[in-house]
């Protein structure tokens, strides 16, 4: 779709009342653009998501790939924004009520918070029409970054650790080595530079290139990249933002969720990805050889990995989570932070990202992470499921449990679920995305169709009946709708005093589904 037609695309929908305002406001509730100025910078070959954003760009904060002192990303660095911006956090906890047989319903008001429909409008207009083609990264194509309009733009970090006290349980022989990448929110005024990072290092991009579209040489995700903050002009206070840990599907890796995670993390959340070696198609480490799986895990990534509890499930899901605890201890050490961010300064005594209280989000087989971490990690309050199994539940588990099914993939299909289902004390509801497949959880459905919508990768369902069916966006623009709102009802609103967002709403999840036409409903189990 061109800039033309996606302004056309939007015009539609202001007509119909899909989109509530004609007129796009700052955060001061300035009117930054109208029906004509969109129009008009169409006309002008003006990029008409920049327009959607104020005109500020649409670019989101980062760091070059970092290990220790080596930087193996080229950058690219833009100076800009000043003035100082400073958080305040009240952690509080939230209660939860032990009812053991609760089925699948609405999250309870106590959760729902204020936040600003404006800024969640355009959140979502930002990624309604991509644009195809070459632009002034050379070759690269860009993936949009989170409307600016969003208090937080997105640092980025990569890195990897190495346990010596733990041998991998994949080659004994060698001490487990575990990649992962770090999305850290920095205020839009206290971002001072700007660096292009690739959406994936080489050699995964040829994996993924050839895990969804048969061909290494496809030029889909080699050829993407996006702009992170690499330099602030404020002091950073890392525990003013809450942890969430979005663990990956079995066999490909975490930059399949980069969009995802800086979705998330521009709404207020150090989001961390982990690469597990052995259960992902290939892992890549600066200045390191890669580790291919060469099957040592030979889980399908494109089903549902079930039953959890068998042999080979059970051995991945444990060795996940041995590794998900290496992270957060790397995360608690004072040196972490500094060290993937060289260009930020930190205040004293906050470099720390807080681990007390954990938020676990997982596709796949890292759904069935997640949701095991919740039901056993006193830590974790909250985990989302995306398309995932869960382990048996035999005795009452408390932590607020959310599970995204599919079509042909509900709790009834599953009797993991059913069982576990009876033992959820604490809060718990499902939700069916129609016509979705298992890759609809992930980037795929926004990046594929970014460099070439003509290449239909595996793993994606289609467009729901009133969504545009040649606009497979819509399916990841649905799904970040969901999952920010669920942030930002359950989790944001027990964590920050300041800054707030602007404006006020209600009901942010009731909005994602006036937005996306049914696409995601609620399921209701018969409790019978």
């Amino acid at each position: 779709m061109s800039g033309n037609d996606a302004v056309h695309n939007l015009q539609q929908r202001l007509a119909e009342g899909s989109v509530a305002s004609i007129t796009v406001k700052d955060e001061g509730g300035r009117s930054t653009a109208s029906h004509e100025e969109i129009s008009e910078a169409s006309s002008q070959g003006t990029r008409w998501r920049n327009v959607l954003a104020g005109r500020e760009g649409l670019a989101a904060g980062g760091s070059s790939d970092v290990t220790a002192t080596t930087s193996v990303d080229g950058a690219r660095r833009t100076g800009h924004g000043t003035g100082p911006a400073s958080t305040q956090v009240s952690p509080t906890d939230p209660a939860s009520t032990k009812n053991p047989h609760r089925r699948c319903r609405l999250p309870p008001l106590v959760f729902i918070m204020v936040f600003s429909g404006v800024v969640a409008a355009l959140g979502l207009l930002a990624l309604i029409a991509p644009t195809h083609g070459q632009n002034t990264y050379g070759s690269k194509i860009e993936v949009p970054a989170p409307a600016s309009s969003l208090p937080w733009k997105v640092a980025h970090g990569r890195s990897f650790l190495v346990e010596s006290s733990r041998k991998d349980p994949y080659n004994t022989t060698e001490d487990r080595k575990v990649a992962y990448s770090v999305f850290m929110p920095v205020s839009s005024e206290a971002c001072g530079e700007t660096v292009d990072n690739d959406y994936m290092p080489t050699l995964t991009a040829e994996a993924s290139n050839l895990q969804f579209f048969d061909d290494k040489s496809a030029g889909i995700f080699d050829v993407l990249h996006f702009n992170s903050c690499s330099k602030n002009t404020d002091k950073y206070n890392a525990n003013h933002f809450p942890l969430l840990i979005f663990e990956p599907a079995v066999g490909t890796s975490r930059f399949m969720y980069n969009q995802l995670a800086r979705q998330l993390s521009a709404n207020g959340a150090h989001v961390v990805t982990i690469d597990h070696p052995y259960d992902g198609s290939i892992v890549e480490f600066a200045g390191s050889n890669p580790i291919q799986s060469r099957r040592s895990v030979t889980l399908d990534p494109f089903q549902v990995n079930k039953p959890v509890n068998d042999t080979e499930t059970k051995k991945a899901i444990d060795t996940r989570i041995a590794d998900v605890n290496s992270v957060i201890k790397e995360l608690e050490k004072t040196d972490t932070l500094p060290r993937l961010f060289p260009g930020f300064t930190f205040t004293e005594g906050n470099t720390k990202v807080p681990t007390q209280r954990l938020f676990m989000l997982g596709h796949g087989l890292g759904g069935s992470v997640a949701t095991s971490m919740g039901f056993h990690d006193k830590r974790v309050e909250w985990t989302i499921n995306l398309s995932g199994s869960t382990p048996v539940l035999t005795e009452d588990a408390y932590a607020y449990t959310i599970f995204f099914g599919r079509e042909d993939y509900r709790s009834e299909n599953d009797t993991a679920w059913q069982e576990t289902m009876k033992h959820i004390a604490g809060p718990q509801v499902e939700w069916t995305y129609h016509k979705a497949d298992q890759f609809d959880f992930s980037d795929l459905p926004l990046v594929s169709h970014l460099v070439n919508p003509d290449k239909k990768p595996k793993g994606l369902g289609t467009p729901y009946e009133n969504m545009d069916p040649n606009d497979p966006t819509s399916t990841f623009r649905a799904l970040s709708c969901f999952l920010e709102a669920y942030f930002r009802e359950t989790l944001i609103s027990g964590w920050f005093v300041d800054p707030k967002l602007p404006g006020e709403s209600h009901n942010a999840i009731q909005k994602c589904l006036g937005w996306f036409g049914g696409a995601m409903k609620p399921h209701v189990m018969d409790s019978s």
